[in-house]
Parts: C-alpha cells; sequence; structure tokens
C-alpha cells in the first residue's frame, strides 16, 4: 500500500492532474477543479427563495420545485465541465457535482426528500454509443448524500431525437413531445419523483418527461438541473 502511494505521488509528480477550467496542476484535496476555479464557479443564486430553474416550470402546478445548481453559458467554466461530462468519459465527474449539488441543496429549509430519483433516459442508440448516461451519474452522486432508490427503467426515452442546439424554442418543444414513455405505469404511484438532468435550456426535454410522469396517480414532481442556460 506503501509503496502503491509512493509510485502514485512519483507518477504525479511529472503527469500531474490538471484543473479542468484553468489547466493548473491540481494540488493535494483537490478533485477536477483547483479551490480558485471551484469558489468561481457561476453558482445559482435565489431571488425571494426562488431558484432560476423555477421559473421555467411556473405554469405546471404538478411541478413542486425545481432547481439548477450552476449558470451554463457559451464559454463559461459549467460549459467546461458539462463537456467533460458527456463527451470525455468522465462519469466520475458527474459523480461528483452531483454530490456537491445535494449537499447544497439539502440544507436548504425548503428542501424536501424526494423517494425516487430518476435520471432523464437517453435513447438507447445514443447510450450504446456513448456507453453512459451522464444524467445517471449525476444522480448516483446525488443519492450518496440523501440515499434513496435511483429507478433507470420505468421511464424510457421512445425514439432518437436530432440534436436540439440547432433548433429554435417551438422546434424543440415539438421535437420532444412523444420521446418519453413510462415503462411501467405503476412505478411512480403516490410517489415524490426528483427528475435529474445535465443541462436545462428550453426545458422542453423535462416537459416531455413530467407529461409522461403525470399519468401515474398521486405522484409529485421535483425537477433538478446540474446546470441552467442563460
Amino acid at each position: 500500500m506503501r509503496m502503491t502511494r509512493i509510485w502514485s505521488d512519483f507518477v504525479s509528480l511529472f503527469f500531474p492532474n490538471s484543473c479542468i477550467v484553468c489547466k493548473t496542476p491540481l494540488i493535494t484535496g483537490e478533485d477536477f477543479l483547483c479551490l480558485s476555479c471551484l469558489n468561481r464557479l457561476s453558482y445559482t443564486r435565489s431571488e425571494k427563495g426562488t431558484n432560476p430553474a423555477a421559473k421555467i416550470f411556473a405554469g405546471r402546478p404538478e411541478v413542486k420545485s425545481a432547481h439548477a445548481f450552476l449558470h451554463f453559458k457559451k464559454g463559461n467554466a459549467t460549459q467546461k465541465l458539462i463537456f467533460s461530462l458527456k463527451y470525455y468519459n468522465n462519469k466520475r465527474l458527474g459523480f461528483t457535482l452531483g454530490r456537491m449539488a445535494a449537499l447544497a441543496i439539502s440544507r436548504s429549509p425548503e428542501y424536501e426528500l424526494p423517494d425516487v430519483l430518476i435520471p432523464v433516459p437517453l435513447h438507447k442508440t445514443r447510450l450504446k454509443k456513448r456507453g453512459y448516461n451522464q444524467s445517471e451519474w449525476i444522480a448516483k452522486g446525488f443519492n450518496s448524500v440523501i440515499n434513496r432508490s435511483i429507478d433507470t427503467v420505468s421511464l424510457a426515452r421512445e425514439k432518437k431525437t436530432n440534436t436540439q442546439t440547432r433548433k429554435n424554442l417551438y422546434e424543440r418543444m415539438t421535437g420532444m413531445e412523444t420521446s418519453f414513455s413510462l415503462t411501467n405505469p405503476n412505478a411512480f404511484e403516490g410517489k415524490h419523483v426528483l427528475l435529474i438532468d445535465d443541462v436545462i435550456t428550453s426545458g422542453a426535454t423535462l416537459n416531455a418527461c413530467i407529461e409522461e410522469l403525470r399519468l401515474c396517480s398521486k405522484i409529485e414532481i421535483s425537477v433538478f438541473t446540474l446546470s441552467i442556460a442563460q
């Protein structure tokens, strides 16, 4: 064990892990981000107790609460983190960020624990290509704090949707309407579920999930996203 640690320290001396954002070498105790970049992340700030994500679902009475952890905009640190999570097989980053968010959110006196966590599913072809669902790893990190169950099978994406980034709001909304289905309609009856995703832009993806979930009797729905686009 001692020799393993010595070798690890020796390798780190010449090939140090670097901060995802600023690329400076990380020191002992830092993980993915240096302390300076961690402190400068664009965390969301509530206005009169309302997180920015809640505004997107303000007209949906079935949504109990909605929370985003970070602000996402072109070129900022959050974009670099999400890019690393989604396209560089950085599953552990998703876990770490999910855990960070849960530790912060669970301190709020307004926070209510869900019964089940539901990562927004990928279509099976995209999941096969990527090898993992980034939202599931965020959920795992979140769940390491609250210790609930994670359901990855009862909500499914029915069809592969085209990338949303070049579509306008109307196209995004209409393109997502029939993308999800419940494989087990009774799975969430009478439960408080927490939908989890990486980024929220127009809200189309999550609204499509909510449309399907609201078919469950006596369900309560909350939403958590790692980031929200500005």
